[in-house]
């Protein structure tokens, strides 16, 4: 959707995938402390292995300006953020593309599966690129069902 993405630094796009969750993005909310000084608590929902965030965000006074940088390289899944947002301001929310989406739908179906009790087995088979076949494709998971 247009308007979702946040220019910050290196690329902006979102991978295009035949699966998409939310946009095959994901949100950073800062939150900032109630007095100066005190730390900015970072959070990404969904919660996903896709990003390590590293949070160098200060709460600053409440009559100062917010002052952010957030970077990422492409193809990076290190997300750093710096600077400080004002005591007692509302949450800051930054947008972030995910870089595999169809790992991140796999990964967060799995999670929300097993988190209702049911037993989600098998692995990663492998990239089809490596025989040359269909760039970019990669195979996840191959389930048998048990016939009744």
């Amino acid at each position: 959707m247009a308007g979702r993405s946040t220019t910050w630094s290196g690329s902006t796009a979102r991978p295009f995938s035949a699966i998409v969750v939310d946009d095959n993005t994901v949100a950073l909310t800062l939150t900032p402390g109630e007095q100066a000084g005190n730390p900015v608590q970072a959070a990404v929902t969904p919660a996903t292995p896709d990003f390590t965030v590293e949070n160098d965000v200060t709460t600053s006074a409440a009559e100062m300006k917010s002052d952010l940088t957030l970077t990422r390289e492409p193809g990076s899944n290190l997300v750093v953020v710096k600077g400080s947002l004002p005591a007692k301001s509302a949450p800051r929310k930054l947008v972030l593309a995910i870089e595999e989406p169809a790992q991140h739908a796999a990964t967060l179906l799995k999670r929300l599966l097993e988190e209702r009790g049911i037993k989600v087995s098998g692995s990663k088979l492998g990239d089809a690129t490596s025989r040359g076949k269909w760039p970019g494709i990669r195979l996840f998971s191959r389930s048998t069902f048990p016939h009744h």
